[in-house]
């Protein structure tokens, strides 16, 4: 049968209890073979380099319109046309399935270049796993508003995680552009949601402060009284003694630690990845080099004066070189959930992360007028927007002052400005 191909035909031979074979009068070779369920199949028949006549499967009229089924029998053609094969190149296309482009060439390049960059390949396929068996050129904006619907139907995730997930993946289609896997990025019309109201961030309340610094004592003497028992144990055995923690400012890590990241708002990595070459103990200096900072950009933070002493005591107990908290290993820290955890059962604080320590540096600040910039600088952001995200709204004060400013500071000066209309009148 030769008809041209569109909807009315495929209306038409949806009613038809047997397969049909339809050839398009418009576009040659383009065709439709239509089954008896009411599924078709588009396809475009060329000649390929030898002369034999060759196939080329469009898709099926679940997913193809009429339309734009045709657009691609064109762009196939074109193909032909340029003395290529269409099916070779649909072969080589079929190897970029989002999944091996994110496996074979996306988490390498992101090692290499992102510190957090494994984790923004996790992201992208715990936030998209439909996705991931798809061909780069399937994926677009309406399959990914979809999902985006979906997720937030369900409740399970706001949808600050949601646009974190699809920034992931618009970047990453970015580097696949940029590689020539793709022609264009398909995602770059998406926009991000709106995020109702400002970010919200834990710190501690005044009494929950107290209850920390507290807590870490609490544990200091639990720490120094079981090795005092133990050497009194050793003792009387005749072994050799463990350093006697009382001589000690501190009994373990944990304190020093979260103290210096109450008072710097420095990220547990970069408290892991802390030198003594990067603390300047006569300037009241903290250095937090590029190279472990989030950003990679080197920023400084000045020390006050508790926590200047805090570090000198530090030092004065440990080694005067290399890493500022060493691991019982000997290496660098990887976590200290356990240490953590006890601290926060003692003080009976809950749903509160180390991170929080940072958010706490933060929000006293802000508290206490300090202006937005300085924050910015101080705890590394790159940009204002995300400061002011999370922190504006604590300095309520700040708007106060700058409407008081509107008051005339002398209430006759009010009335004089009142009656001038009237004088002029007069």
């Amino acid at each position: 049968m030769q008809k041209k191909i569109g909807l009315r035909l495929l209306n038409e031979l949806r009613k038809e209890s047997q397969t049909c074979n339809v050839t398009d009068t418009e576009l040659s070779g383009f065709s439709l073979r239509m089954m008896p369920s009411g599924v078709g199949t588009y396809s475009l028949v060329y000649r390929d380099k030898s002369g034999r006549r060759s196939r080329y499967t469009i898709g099926t009229t679940k997913k193809w319109t009429p339309e734009k089924a045709r657009d691609e029998a064109k762009r196939v053609q074109g193909i032909v046309n340029d003395g290529k094969d269409p099916n070779e190149e649909k072969r080589s296309r079929a190897q970029h399935t989002l999944r091996t482009f994110l496996d074979e060439d996306y988490l390498p390049w992101m090692r290499t270049h992102r510190k957090t960059g494994a984790l923004q390949v996790g992201r992208i396929k715990s936030g998209f796993p439909d996705l991931l068996d798809r061909q780069l050129d399937e994926i677009n904006a309406w399959v990914v508003e979809k999902q985006r619907i979906n997720r937030l139907k369900e409740g399970k995730v706001k949808p600050a995680t949601v646009n974190k997930d699809v920034a992931a993946l618009k970047s990453a289609l970015s580097r696949a552009v940029e590689w020539k896997k793709l022609k264009e990025n398909p995602l770059k019309s998406v926009k991000a949601l709106k995020e109702e109201g400002g970010a919200k961030v834990r710190y501690l309340e005044p009494h929950e402060e107290v209850a920390l610094l507290a807590a870490l004592d609490s544990r200091e003497h639990d720490i120094r009284k079981a090795r005092k028992s133990g050497n009194e144990w050793r003792r009387e055995r005749h072994r050799e003694e463990l350093t006697d923690l009382d001589k000690l400012a501190f009994a373990d890590h944990i304190k020093p630690m979260v103290l210096l990241s109450m008072h710097t708002g420095i990220r547990r990595g970069e408290l892991f990845g802390l030198e003594w070459s990067d603390v300047d103990l006569d300037k009241a200096m903290l250095t937090v080099r590029g190279s472990i900072t989030k950003t990679s950009n080197t920023r400084h933070i000045p020390l006050n004066p508790f926590i200047l002493e805090v570090a000198r005591k530090w030092k004065d107990q440990t080694k005067a070189e290399g890493l500022v908290f060493e691991s019982p290993e000997g290496g660098k820290f990887d976590n200290i959930k356990r240490a953590w955890e006890n601290v926060l059962g003692r003080a009976k604080i809950k749903n509160f992360r180390w991170h929080d320590l940072r958010h706490h540096f933060a929000s006293k600040l802000v508290q206490k007028g300090v202006d937005l910039y300085v924050v910015k600088d101080l705890l590394g952001h790159t940009s204002i927007v995300m400061t002011e995200r999370h922190y504006a709204h604590l300095a309520p004060q700040a708007k106060v002052d700058a409407v008081a400013k509107l008051v005339p500071v002398d209430m006759s000066e009010a009335q004089a400005v009142d009656s001038e209309p009237n004088a002029q009148r007069a």
